[in-house]
């Protein structure tokens, strides 16, 4: 575009003819006849040397930058465009010779499953839609017929007997087999039923002979020496049930509630409602229940005679002939039975009478 511009302001431009002097030609022309004065020369554009040369540059530039590439032509032989339709055709015609016979509908002999028919239609020798038995594993194959085609024409062949025992044979198989594992998942499972049974009556009568061998063990007031008795056992063998305050020892005191004096069988531990009482050695529960002014209670038998006791329960978590280990939660503090605050009563027996529990945890 630049170079256009450039070649329309060339055109412009107007250069004035060179006129020689008057004295110059008169000298020239001296001797002569003056010949009459020419017309001025027409005015042409002319163009610098350099913008001469630069236009066809410029239009080379331009035209190879913008133009689009020319795509090579693709050379045909002049034979290919005759012969490649003969050649086509030849093709085409081999394959109809060579495949008269074929057709691309699917019919009988393609089918991977021969067709089955009732007996009904071997005299006719054709199929119909109402001859063909629908495919079922359970259908009883000694009344059914194979259909072969031979020729393009359909011949019914019928099993043999051997072929029908055979089918009959292993059809009674696979149900027996089937009857057998239905019976045997049924016996499994009745056995379990009997041996869960047998073992919940079994942890039924552990615990009645647990809870009988220690029934006579009702808790006495004792004498002075039953009292101070001192057990064979060991630091760390029985603990404190919780972490409480002492508020009311072991020993003889007026009952602060009927103000009669009496034996305190054990040490008033005072906690919050609701801390968890646990088991102050391994053993079994012999008791699990109201003890009467002892509220909701609770006792473990420890063997050797040993016996611990947990009054004023807010709730009981364990039930009679369990076995508990140490330290296990039996229940929740609170103050039923006689009780003026939260607080356990822990107490301590051997062979029935009551000891001082300080005694026992050591």
């Amino acid at each position: 575009m630049s170079a256009q511009r450039a070649m329309r302001a060339e055109l412009t431009e107007v250069v004035t003819p060179v006129t020689p002097a008057p004295g110059l030609a008169r000298a020239a022309t001296r001797g002569l006849p003056e010949d009459p004065v020419p017309a001025p020369a027409p005015t042409r554009a002319l163009r610098p040397a350099m913008r001469a040369i630069a236009a066809p540059v410029t239009f080379s530039v331009v035209r190879t930058r913008y133009a689009a590439p020319a795509k090579p032509k693709r050379h045909v032989h002049p034979l290919a465009a005759i012969f490649a339709p003969l050649g086509v055709a030849i093709v085409l015609i081999g394959a109809g010779l060579s495949g008269s016979g074929y057709s691309f509908a699917a019919d009988e002999t393609n089918a991977t499953t021969p067709p089955v028919v009732s007996a009904g239609s071997q005299d006719s020798g054709t199929v119909s839609d109402d001859d063909v038995i629908p495919d079922t594993t359970t259908a009883n194959l000694s009344a059914l017929s194979l259909v072969s085609m031979v020729g393009g024409s359909a011949s019914v062949e019928p099993l043999t007997p051997a072929a029908e025992a055979a089918v009959q044979t292993d059809t009674a198989v696979k149900q027996a087999a089937i009857q057998a594992a239905a019976a045997k998942a049924a016996a499994d499972k009745l056995a379990a039923e009997q041996a869960a049974q047998l073992q919940v009556a079994q942890q039924q009568a552990a615990a009645q002979a647990s809870a009988g061998k220690y029934a006579s063990f009702d808790t006495t007031d004792g004498n002075s020496v039953t009292q101070n008795y001192q057990p064979n056992v060991t630091h760390g063998q029985f603990i404190w049930p919780v972490n409480g305050v002492e508020t009311s020892p072991f020993g003889y005191r007026s009952n602060p509630i009927t103000g009669v004096h009496e034996l305190h069988s054990g040490i008033d531990l005072a906690v919050p409602c609701g801390t968890p009482i646990h088991a102050s050695a391994a053993g079994i529960v012999v008791t699990a229940g109201w003890g009467g002014s002892l509220g909701n209670y609770t006792e473990i038998a420890h063997g050797n005679g040993l016996e611990t006791g947990y009054g004023h329960q807010m709730q009981i978590i364990v039930s009679v002939g369990q076995q508990v280990a140490q330290g296990q939660v039996i229940g929740y503090v609170g103050h039923t039975g006689a009780a003026t605050g939260c607080h356990v009563h822990f107490l301590a027996a051997h062979d029935g009478a009551v000891f001082q529990p300080l005694n026992l945890v050591k």
